[in-house]
């Protein structure tokens, strides 16, 4: 056997499987320095996380980490592939005949995805402190069969040593150095500096404009929160959340994860085809679209507008695998592939995501999910939204049409204890008085002229109550309005409620006369 596990001959060829401490451990180093060569992204991420040289076991793997290091040094990251390593190894004269064999196996094995590396650092880490620890034992067993003959400052010093080691073996597996709050001020005081020359930014987070109230009440969709959206049945939960989907990868540009266990990514894509193109679902999936001259120049008005998002945009059908911890392994591969550090997670919804474990109490299990969605926006540094269904007393309340009384965050299915984790909590609710005051008016306009006053377009107003919105900005009020078309899956901002219903009454004049100059509301002949 090689001197430090190796064996880079036959046994230690991609493919074997010879465990962990041999060619399984190879298999290891052999598609980490495969990912860090193919994608010095990967490698960034990786050594952030704390990985480290001494983590590989093989003298080979240390080998080609030290030129790929040597290479990034001189700042010739950017041509690094196969044969710059190779020539690298060369130059520093480590390139012998057992380093080039394990080279030959590096460059053969599958490309991994970030997700997979990720789970690799974790075995590494786990295996380090096995080495570390097994090498501190051997150390103890030769001090006590010389501890006989020390004296007793040797005793005290082998002690002081070996504490020390121990110290070391810890920090190593640390994932992040702890910083001092002095590194926290330095930034805090360079971004208020930047604001005087630049100006005051627009918002802490991901901008959902043209949602312009609700991007100043929550500022933006920020780093870091976990966003919860709840509400009775035929509220539009879904289809808001696709909507913040979709502004936040229209206008940054960034890796959108939209998790459904509840639809197929077909049908949601429909809807948002139907958005876009103003096409009712219905004639998206079972008519002629290009023969008609009306729906062909929809659809590819609506092509045009699904282009601006289509490349950042994931709707992943979830499955029962599809723990938090593997949605985390899907947003380090979609951030690798978009080679960026930033991403936005949506869970459509929480009731129905599962966990690596079963608990017999509905309440347990969901306050768990929700626990680890919070523990996994902060380790991403992104904001993850989920989505909650109502128990079936919020959804009596909802159905009473009395304005007077709504659902409010204990009424989530399962536990309404998920507001410690949430960050801002949205619950969605129908405004019964102003959807009717909205269709007396758009009744009025119909009779006027000359239109069905009976059959008119399915829009309901609806109330988003913000109950929870951690360092919301001063002097905003906690519930926003909308148009939701019930057919199209579209919402449009009214704005904040105001108390006095003529002054409410007449925004939604000048938002329905808005929407029919635009096309957006049109009423039937008789």
């Amino acid at each position: 056997m090689a001197a430090d596990g190796e064996n880079n001959g036959s046994g230690g060829a991609p493919g074997s499987n010879a465990g962990a401490g041999g060619g399984g451990g190879l298999q290891i180093e052999y598609s980490i320095l495969n990912g860090f060569i193919n994608d010095i992204y990967t490698m960034k991420k990786i050594v952030a996380q704390g990985f480290n040289e001494k983590m590989l076991k093989s003298s080979h793997a240390r080998r080609v980490y030290q030129a790929i290091q040597t290479i990034c040094g001189s700042g010739s990251e950017n041509s690094i592939d196969f044969i710059t390593v190779r020539d690298k190894l060369c130059e520093m004269k480590m390139f012998d005949e057992q380093t080039a064999r394990f080279y030959e196996a590096v460059s053969n094995v599958k490309e991994p995805q970030l997700g997979q590396i990720m789970a690799y650092l974790k075995i590494l880490r786990k295996n380090g402190i096995k080495n570390r620890l097994g090498e501190i034992c051997d150390g103890i067993r030769e001090f006590l069969e010389e501890c006989d003959r020390l004296d007793e400052a040797s005793c005290f010093d082998f002690i002081a040593e070996l504490s020390e080691e121990l110290r070391d073996v810890n920090r190593s597996q640390a994932n992040k150095d702890i910083k001092l709050i002095k590194a926290s001020m330095i930034k805090i005081a360079e971004d208020i500096n930047m604001r005087e020359t630049l100006g005051e930014r627009d918002s802490l987070g991901y901008s959902v404009k043209p949602f312009i109230s609700l991007n100043e009440s929550i500022s933006g969709l920020r780093r870091g929160f976990l966003y919860g959206i709840a509400g009775a049945p035929r509220r539009g939960k879904t289809n808001f959340t696709l909507e913040l989907a979709t502004l936040v990868a229209t206008n940054h540009k960034i890796p959108v994860l939209f998790f459904t266990w509840e639809q197929t990514s077909v049908n949601l894509t429909y809807r948002l085809l139907a958005k876009e193109t103003r096409i009712n679902p219905d004639t998206l999936q079972r008519r002629r679209i290009k023969s008609i001259p009306e729906n062909d120049a929809k659809f590819a008005h609506g092509w045009v507008k699904m282009e601006r998002y289509m490349s950042n945009l994931y709707i992943i059908e979830g499955s029962k695998e599809d723990t938090v911890e593997r949605i985390k392994a899907q947003a380090y591969n979609a951030m690798q592939d978009h080679k960026t550090d930033e991403v936005m997670i949506v869970c459509d919804y929480i009731q129905k995501m599962p966990l690596g474990k079963s608990y017999d109490s509905e309440k347990f299990r969901v306050e768990e999910i929700s626990t680890d969605l919070k523990r996994l926006s902060i380790e991403l540094n992104c904001p993850v939204i989920v989505v909650s269904s109502l128990n079936k007393e919020g959804c009596m309340i909802e159905m009473e049409q009395n304005d007077a009384v709504r659902p409010e965050l204990y009424h989530c299915k399962g536990s309404g204890d998920i507001e410690y984790d949430l960050d801002c909590a949205m619950i969605l609710s129908k405004d019964w008085g102003d959807s009717r005051e909205l269709m007396t008016q758009m009744a009025h306009i119909a009779e006027a002229q000359g239109k069905d006053y009976i059959h008119l377009p399915k829009i309901d107003i609806v109330n988003i109550y913000l109950d929870k919105n951690r360092d919301a900005p001063e002097g905003k009020l906690q519930c926003l309005q909308y148009f939701f078309f019930i057919e199209e899956n579209r919402f449009f901002e009214l704005g904040y409620k105001e108390t006095t219903s003529a002054y409410r009454f007449n925004k939604i004049e000048t938002l329905l006369k808005t929407l029919m100059e635009q096309g957006f509301v049109k009423f039937r002949d008789f």
